[in-house]
């Protein structure tokens, strides 16, 4: 392994820095899941209204199927709240946390309080800049926070250059997404 440190960055997590992590979390996780349970439930009520209206379905199913069909609108919602709760929680318990991560040319070191892990570039799902930091997933719910004014070492644009070329398609940058 690589051992020359070509970046390093301290960042003390707060409890806001927790919630905009966990609203651009929640925001880009639930919006394909909202769309498809949206785009089931019209189908499922024109559906139900076309086979009521030819006669081909019992109102006793049809009142089922209408049910269903504001389950599936309300359910995103629901989820929504359930998890803003959680993040609300976790992010008091963040309050202070220092996340300090090492990166090197092959993988990068993550220390905090509850540990160390390291994490090589082939294997993070996915990188996202944003206006104030980098989300760097280790999978689809877990990610280092890297504050941009959070560098001891290198500096922003090296940085984001460092991770396109390592990480491809997987980078994007999300500036205009105000977190």
């Amino acid at each position: 392994m690589e051992k020359e440190k070509l970046f390093e960055t301290s960042t003390v997590y707060t409890a806001e820095r927790y919630r905009k992590f966990g609203e651009f979390h929640l925001r880009s996780t639930v919006k394909w899941s909202r769309i498809l349970l949206w785009l089931c439930a019209a189908f499922l009520a024109v559906f139900t209204t076309v086979m009521l209206v030819r006669g081909g379905l019992h109102p006793g199913y049809a009142a089922l199927c209408y049910i269903l069909a504001v389950v599936f609108v309300l359910l995103p919602w629901l989820i929504q709240w359930m998890t803003r709760r959680q993040i609300e929680t976790a992010a008091q318990s963040a309050e202070g946390m220092t996340d300090r991560c090492e990166f090197y040319g092959d993988y990068f070191v993550e220390t905090n309080d509850e540990g160390q892990t390291t994490a090589f570039y082939p294997r993070l799902w996915r990188a996202v800049e944003t206006e104030d930091c980098f989300y760097l997933y280790l999978d689809r719910s877990t990610a280092a926070v890297v504050e941009k004014g959070s560098f001891l070492q290198g500096d922003v644009s090296s940085f984001r250059q460092f991770l396109e070329e390592k990480l491809g398609d997987r980078f994007r940058s999300d500036v205009s997404a105000g977190v």
